[in-house]
């Protein structure tokens, strides 16, 4: 990465705004698996996952 994009991505991160803390985003998680768990707890699903990431 050259030295001017990793500027700009520090100065994206320290411009950003937090819209959501940690705490939160941990909790809807844990609430989204437990549910999962629920729903899915007499089955065999096949899971696929695709990662990807953006600042927003």
């Amino acid at each position: 990465m050259g030295e001017s994009r990793l500027e700009e991505v520090r100065q994206v991160r320290t411009e950003a705004d937090c819209l959501c803390p940690a705490e939160a985003v941990s909790a809807a998680i844990a609430q989204m698996a437990e549910a999962i768990t629920d729903d899915l707890a007499d089955r065999n699903p096949l899971v696929l996952c695709v990662m990807t990431g953006a600042v927003v």
